[in-house]
């Protein structure tokens, strides 16, 4: 269905004035598309694909043991752990060493570093380390921008999927089962750093928005929906001016909408025709 086709399809639905691409019917028109299509249309699904982070060492937990000390061996570029307790740590280089202290629960430390740089925590302090893990080749250009391990990375889902309207059930991976820690907030996605693979994102789409500058382009909607959109439109239409026919051409709406709904997924391979409108 065109702009045009659109416009001749409402109008004729007990207009009696010429069809005419007004902003009123260009907002009327957007209005209903939108409805239609966050009410009836299929969901659409994304496979989206999740490197795993590039750890080049990693140590699940380490709790300080009296007169002993721990070193770890650096090979990448960053690193990153939490603690609990009250301690320190010394991140020595080829050049200098600095040290660093930390005290209470789940203490996050982040650096930078070159290959070949050490971490070491001295035998004095109580404490325990958790997810130390050294990174090679990381996008993160501030400290805060390093990963951690224990915690979830957030994916932009507005730049992967530009049509996104919402996300309609969990994160789910190739198999169909649910992403324990993974969840999605808007247009942000959240996944374990530990997750790696394929997540299955099914989502609602929002429809391109109707340009009456391209009177002749086809409106963004699923065929078996087509018959739907004049009707609706003429209801926003009559909205302000005359209540009555405004509700007669919703609740026909409502009525078709609910027989795509029952009667089979979104119509396909069927369609209607509506005879007459309001008389």
């Amino acid at each position: 269905m065109t702009i045009n086709e659109l416009l001749s399809e409402t109008y004729a639905l007990g207009f009696s004035d010429e069809p005419e691409l007004t902003d009123g019917f260009i907002f009327s028109a957007n209005r209903a598309l939108f409805r239609i299509m966050t009410e009836l249309a299929e969901d659409s699904v994304r496979e989206i694909g999740i490197a795993p982070l590039p750890i080049v060492g990693y140590v699940k937990e380490y709790t300080r043991r009296a007169n002993e000390s721990f070193s770890f061996d650096l090979k990448g570029s960053s690193y990153s752990f939490t603690a609990s307790g009250s301690g320190s740590y010394i991140h020595k280089s080829k050049t200098k060493e600095e040290t660093f202290s930390f005290s209470g629960a789940h203490t996050v430390c982040r650096g930078f570093c070159e290959p070949n740089d050490e971490l070491i925590f001295p035998s004095d302090g109580c404490f325990t380390v958790f997810d130390l893990a050294c990174f090679e080749g990381t996008d993160a250009s501030r400290e805060a921008d390093i990963p951690l391990v224990s915690s979830r990375r957030r994916i932009d889902l507005a730049m992967l999927i530009p049509d996104l309207f919402r996300v309609t059930a969990p994160p789910r991976d190739e198999n169909g089962n649910e992403i324990e820690g993974a969840s999605a907030l808007g247009s942000s996605l959240y996944v374990p750093n530990a997750y790696c693979g394929k997540i299955i994102l099914t989502y609602r789409r929002r429809a391109a928005r109707i340009d009456k500058n391209y009177p002749d382009g086809d409106i963004d909607i699923p065929k078996e929906l087509e018959a739907l959109l004049p009707i609706l439109t003429a209801s926003y239409l009559w909205l302000d001016d005359d209540y009555e026919r405004s509700s007669f051409y919703l609740d026909l709406y409502r009525s078709e909408a609910a027989r795509i709904r029952s009667a089979f997924p979104l119509g396909i391979g069927e369609s209607y025709t509506i005879v007459g409108g309001w008389a």
